[in-house]
Formats: C-alpha cells, sequence, structure tokens
C-alpha cells in the first residue's frame, strides 16, 4: 500500500474531463493524492509506476464502442493485487458485469453516478475512514 504520510492514492480513469474534474472535487481529502489518466496506456502507465489503494475506471474511454475497461480491471489485477477496483459504465448488463467481477474488480456501477456515490463507496469497501 501506499505509505506517502499514510495517505490514500487513487487513480481515476476516465476520458471525460467533466467527470475526472467532479470527481476530484469529492474525492479531495488531507493525505489523499490523486492521479488521473484518459487512455488505456495513459492508466497502465501510471499502474506500473505508482502503487494504489483505488482505481475508479470508466468501462468506455474512446467513445468508439470498445470497453477499455476490462483491459485495465485485468491489468490492475495482475500488477496490484491490493488495490480496490471501482467500474462505471453507461453501458452496463448483467453480462458486463459479471464479466468485471470475474475479471477481480469489487464494485460495479451504472451511470447515472454522482460523484458522492463513487466517495461512499470507497468508504463502504474501506479505502476511506469514516468522517
Amino acid at each position: 500500500m501506499n505509505t506517502l504520510n499514510n495517505g490514500k492514492h487513487l487513480l481515476l480513469v476516465d476520458d471525460e474531463e467533466a467527470i475526472i474534474f467532479a470527481l476530484k472535487r469529492v474525492l479531495r481529502r488531507p493525505r489523499v493524492t490523486i492521479d488521473t489518466a484518459g487512455t488505456l496506456e495513459d492508466a497502465k502507465s501510471c499502474l506500473d509506476t505508482a502503487e494504489y489503494d483505488a482505481l475508479v475506471a470508466d468501462m468506455r474511454l474512446t467513445g468508439s464502442g470498445s470497453m477499455e475497461g476490462f483491459e485495465i480491471v485485468a491489468y490492475a489485477r495482475n500488477h496490484q493485487d491490493h488495490c480496490k477496483i471501482l467500474v462505471i459504465t453507461a453501458f452496463g448488463d448483467d453480462e458486463i458485469r459479471e464479466k468485471v467481477f470475474n475479471l477481480g474488480a469489487d464494485v460495479y456501477l451504472e451511470k447515472p453516478v454522482s460523484p458522492r456515490t463513487v466517495s461512499d463507496m470507497l468508504e463502504s469497501i474501506g479505502v476511506f475512514s469514516k468522517v
């Protein structure tokens, strides 16, 4: 786990700047470092160079219909088994939910999802302490 000031280290992966902005505002806390990535390649690079307590990733990053989120979940689980993984999608169904959990995600949320809900989920799975 990240030991910088006994803080938490989060990775937010989404290609929409407005979503990243909203999540960062709600998830910002003392001793919490937040990194962001907008592409699959950037997410992998972050996971290769830093230890994360949690990853919050959108399933679709390119808008092309591909589901990069599957690869991000698998990559994160294979490289950082302690990291809590939250997946968010606007294109979910039972098959996608099952695949995401089989790949190692801890939480699956379907949009619309408020940033506060993401914060509450991080608290419920032990990434953030109850205030």
